[in-house]
């Protein structure tokens, strides 16, 4: 926190005092994870929810079964307004209801987040973690990607393809475990 606002330590020359970096802003990453201010069309997270709950509900009506992706979709936007709220957010100051606001800044009640790049770079690492959790779960009512990579390890040792599919195969490398058990007795 102190060496993003100019002030550190270094051993030989003790304190060293410098101006700030210009326009620097320790929520910039947070701010690209949410694409706050709608800067980057299709970017962030509000559009990868919105274009993933569009797709499910494709699905959904090509299966003709409008609840086939509910419980999919009440995930995910439990995730997303999770990101929304609680990114630059601190939750003891929801909590509080009156708390006074934050001795960072007299203005903002969550303004610690405004001087640590420490807690904005935690913040999206937990959020990003939180994805892959939610992801798997999702994935492991979806069965098709799961199929589709066995597919392709059996089409790849078979002949049937020539060069594997660069995807599919780092697939199957980092979930190894996963991808090694037989979906069906006798085949491979």
């Amino acid at each position: 926190m102190t060496v993003s606002r100019g002030w550190s330590f270094n051993v030989l020359k003790e304190h060293v005092l410098r101006e700030p970096v210009a326009n620097f802003s320790p929520c910039r990453d947070i701010d690209l994870f949410l694409d706050r201010g709608s800067q980057r069309s299709g970017m962030g997270v509000p559009d990868a929810v919105h274009l993933l709950h569009h797709r499910f509900g494709l699905d959904s009506t090509l299966h003709g079964d409008s609840t086939r992706h509910k419980a999919d979709y009440e995930i995910l936007e439990k995730l997303h307004r999770d990101y929304v709220n609680w990114l630059r957010k601190a939750q003891c100051m929801q909590d509080a209801g009156g708390a006074p606001g934050s001795r960072f800044t007299s203005t903002n009640a969550n303004g610690m987040w405004q001087y640590s790049p420490f807690l904005c770079g935690t913040g999206p690492e937990e959020a990003l973690a939180e994805s892959y959790r939610c992801s798997f779960t999702v994935m492991e009512r979806i069965l098709e990607p799961g199929l589709l990579v066995h597919l392709h390890n059996m089409l790849t040792k078979e002949g049937y393809l020539t060069r594997p599919i660069e995807l599919y195969e780092k697939l199957e490398q980092l979930f190894a475990k996963l991808f090694s058990v037989p979906l069906v007795p006798g085949i491979r």
